[in-house]
């Protein structure tokens, strides 16, 4: 993170912002933009119901603070609607796909474009970690306290003999216990890796310093890596507190 000192201050939105992971995965340039830099491993995880003013500045959240100082926060950055799952969806795909409730739908593995992969046909990597994930490539809709909606990438998962277009495999989505936890590791991570807490760690059913907590003793040694080795943590989160105009932080 300490790679990219500016604040910047653009109207985003979800759909955007997985356009931008991506150029920051394989180095697109952007219009109007000097050459966006290329990391060899980039690191997303996702929060869950909070604004960026609750976020931002907050003491119950020292760590995430301390990315701010040593990154760049995004400062008009925000939800395209409620509830969560929605969003998600737009983060991964670029569109909600017909979803617009938290109810898991029955589906066919879904053969539209999707980052995964997008990623995967540029010769890029990816792959998915899930707190709480009972076994790899779990289709439950949720797991004492992991919930299917917040891994979008499963609603593509084909592990039939003959997968359809844009499908992904199971394999890529795992158990977050599974996720490394030395240098050697995490050179071996995939191009672009999500990072999904589960619900009490991610700010959804607990707290906010519950959640900092986490994240400062999940992902501190990747981020402390990630800033001698060229690559990067990014941490998003869904939509708001439905309080306001769903202005959300971006790290």
């Amino acid at each position: 993170m300490c790679q990219i000192k500016r604040i910047v201050a653009t109207h985003c939105h979800w759909w955007a912002i997985g356009v931008f992971i991506f150029s920051y995965a394989v180095g697109f340039p952007s219009a109007g933009l000097a050459e966006l830099p290329r990391y060899d491993h980039v690191v997303i995880v996702v929060e869950e119901n909070h604004s960026f003013d609750q976020v931002i500045g907050s003491v119950e959240a020292p760590y995430i603070n301390s990315l701010v100082k040593g990154g760049a926060l995004f400062t008009n950055t925000y939800g395209l609607t409620h509830p969560s799952q929605p969003n998600y969806m737009h983060l991964f795909s670029g569109y909600n796909q017909g979803i617009a409730t938290d109810a898991v739908p029955t589906l066919p593995p879904l053969n539209t474009p999707n980052f995964g992969a997008t990623l995967l046909a540029n010769g890029y990597t990816f792959a998915a970690y899930s707190q709480g994930l009972p076994e790899t490539g779990s289709m439950v809709a949720a797991d004492g306290h992991y919930v299917r909606r917040h891994a979008p990438w499963t609603y593509w998962q084909d592990d039939s003999d003959t997968p359809g277009p844009n499908t992904l495999p199971g394999s890529l989505h795992m158990p977050f216990d599974q996720f490394p936890t030395d240098a050697a590791g995490f050179a071996s991570l995939p191009t672009v890796t999500y990072v999904i807490p589960d619900q009490v760690n991610n700010m959804h059913s607990a707290s906010i310093g519950a959640a900092d907590d986490w994240l400062s003793a999940n992902l501190s040694s990747y981020r402390d890596w990630a800033a001698e080795n060229n690559s990067l943590l990014m941490v998003v989160w869904d939509e708001d507190n439905y309080r306001g105009d769903n202005r959300i932080p971006m790290i």
